[in-house]
């Protein structure tokens, strides 16, 4: 952890200390939470290793390092502040590369998903892992494909959607003036035949490794898509922007631009069950640390007017989803921050 908060970057500029203060933040809350709606699920998934019974309903990569930390003593509290730690040092090291404005992918990622990602840690896992291999898209060669591809299939051993991820291979293939209308192209195809791809047999096939009893088949409300799609739609708009505002041709940002147009794949998926949010989800950081790299391009007032405008809509989107009087609040938000070691410890 000193390392990160010292670390030089390449333009000689120490990290500031609002970007550990922030990573500080989110790992108390992430790995230190000792009540959410998966948290017993979890604590029973690790006692049940502790006692040497096999039967696992989540993804055997998972299940391995579960019963691996089980056999060497560790406590579920300890395993959880460990397994969260690495996923937050393999985010950051993304951020860290990436952007002049680490703190601020840090109170976007807050606002929306990273409650979320506290109740769901095995995605919140593999999302890490996805964001740390982002690195290996940059330019092309066998090296770097070998290793992207090993990694998505690690991510995808601790949940299995992040397979999906293998789509951004997509970034080796086609140049970036092509990506959007690619990108478009396959989100109206996806938007009329997701539902025929997931009663595909290698779907089924794929989701049959996870929890059997699952039902991946249910629905949104329509007010839930359309406030999903608005949002996403929104976050590529402004990518669409700023990729313009600052040519993002002469820069060695459009691979993680066409990430940003590639993820719109997912977003059809939205019509299908509330589940593939997480397709989106997980592409969400490097769409974050795209928009802030972009903002820190534009002259003094136009980087004032776009980072507060995009603020203002994460906060309501934060407010919408975990405020009081929405869906979560009572049943994430609340249980979260009131149930904390280092919280109890502080205000009480």
């Amino acid at each position: 952890m000193l390392k990160i908060i010292v670390k030089r970057r390449k333009d000689g500029r120490i990290l500031t200390l609002s970007f550990a203060f922030l990573f500080i933040i989110l790992w108390i809350l992430i790995g230190f939470n000792l009540k959410n709606p998966d948290y017993e699920y979890y604590e029973n998934l690790f006692l049940r290793a502790t006692q040497g019974i096999s039967y696992h309903a989540v993804e055997t990569g998972f299940w391995y390092i579960v019963e691996f930390a089980a056999k060497i003593g560790l406590s579920y509290s300890l395993f959880l502040k460990i397994y969260t730690l690495i996923a937050l040092l393999l985010i950051s090291s993304s951020i860290i590369k990436y952007t002049e404005k680490p703190s601020l992918v840090l109170v976007l990622y807050m606002c929306y998903p990273f409650l979320l990602d506290v109740a769901q840690i095995r995605h919140f896992m593999a999302i890490a892992i996805f964001t740390f291999s982002v690195r290996y898209l940059e330019s092309y060669s066998k090296k770097n494909l070998i290793k992207y591809i090993f990694l998505i299939v690690i991510a995808a051993s601790q949940q299995i959607m992040a397979i999906a991820f293998l789509a951004y291979l997509l970034v080796y293939l086609i140049d970036q003036k092509k990506a959007a209308k690619i990108a478009i192209m396959l989100t109206i195809i996806n938007m009329f035949g997701c539902k025929y791809i997931l009663q595909s047999s290698l779907v089924k096939k794929i989701f049959s490794l996870r929890d059997k009893t699952v039902d991946y088949t249910g629905g949104y409300s329509n007010s839930q898509l359309l406030m999903y799609a608005c949002f996403y739609g929104i976050l590529i708009i402004l990518c669409v922007f700023l990729q313009k505002t600052n040519n993002v041709d002469k820069t060695n940002s459009s691979f993680l631009y066409k990430i940003c147009m590639y993820s719109t794949l997912f977003i059809p998926f939205l019509m299908i069950d509330f589940q593939y949010t997480r397709l989106f989800r997980g592409s969400i950081l490097v769409i974050y640390i795209f928009i802030t790299q972009q903002i820190n391009l534009l002259k003094k007032s136009d980087k004032l007017i776009v980072t507060i405008g995009l603020l203002l809509i994460m906060i309501l989107v934060a407010i919408k989803l975990f405020g009081k009087g929405s869906g979560y609040f009572e049943t994430l938000t609340m249980p979260i921050f009131q149930n904390n070691e280092i919280l109890y410890f502080l205000f009480n």
